[in-house]
């Protein structure tokens, strides 16, 4: 029903214009594993990944926001007891969340 109503939005047209550096990228594979259904791909974007891992585990692990993140996730009451900011760490939360889940799209 919501592809239905996008269809409708967009005027009855589906998009196929891709450019094709982003066909390539979206085919790119690092490391190619022989399967016996086919083949098994490593893509680039896994590099991403990883980054993104080890800034979040710095962020929590090692500054003053990770700590209020975790006292936060524990009780917002003992969080704003022992001096943090409640209402900037969860802004921060959902922005930083938000630019996560806009990564991928």
């Amino acid at each position: 029903m919501f592809h239905g109503f996008l269809l409708f939005a967009i005027g009855n047209q589906i998009i196929r214009d891709v450019p094709p550096a982003l066909t390539e990228f979206a085919r790119a594979a690092i490391v190619q594993i022989p399967q016996e259904r086919g083949i098994a791909n490593l893509h680039p974007a896994v590099f991403l990944l990883i980054a993104i891992v080890i800034m979040v585990g710095f962020l929590l692990n090692y500054t003053m926001l990770g700590r209020g993140i975790y006292a936060l996730g524990g009780a917002p009451e003992a969080a704003e007891r022992a001096g943090f900011n409640v209402t900037r760490i969860q802004y921060f939360i959902y922005g930083f969340v938000g630019l996560l889940s806009a990564l991928p799209g």
